[in-house]
């Protein structure tokens, strides 16, 4: 599946801003506008690294931890609550992001470098992660008549 992405300041390995698109909705409301501010965040903290706003950046990163650690925590309840038999699979690599984004506040005052590096492997992550392990439960939840977007 292709991504979804579209360029607008300077390129970085040909990706640089991340637009939202109806594909990555999930059928929840709360979830997908999770998933949207994910998306500014990271766009923000790379835009805020170019600058060279190390300061800036990190405390963007922080908020994405805190949007990140909540989501994931209602994301679980809300699976096991509707009976999704493979709640796992969604949380699982959730959890693993959430690593990787305490990793990435550490390098933003090590090496700026490193740290833009990681938001792109982050935001293309991101993405395919909402293409393959989040849309699983989607029809789940349609089916279950639980959708509302």
């Amino acid at each position: 599946m292709a991504f979804m992405v579209a360029a607008r300041s300077r390129p970085v390995y040909g990706v640089t801003n991340m637009e939202w698109h109806e594909m990555m909705s999930v059928g929840v409301a709360e979830f997908d506008e999770d998933h949207k501010r994910v998306i500014v965040l990271l766009t923000e903290i790379h835009e805020a690294l170019d600058l060279r706003q190390v300061g800036r950046a990190s405390e963007l990163a922080a908020e994405l931890l805190k949007l990140a650690t909540a989501h994931t925590e209602r994301e679980e309840v809300f699976l096991r609550r509707i009976g999704f038999p493979d709640v796992e699979l969604v949380t699982n690599p959730q959890k693993e992001s959430l690593t990787r984004i305490t990793e990435l506040v550490c390098q933003f005052d090590q090496n700026t470098v490193a740290a833009d590096d990681a938001i792109l492997e982050m935001r293309l992550s991101f993405i395919d992660y909402l293409l393959s392990a989040d849309i699983n439960y989607k029809s789940y939840v349609k089916s279950k008549g639980l959708s509302d977007c």
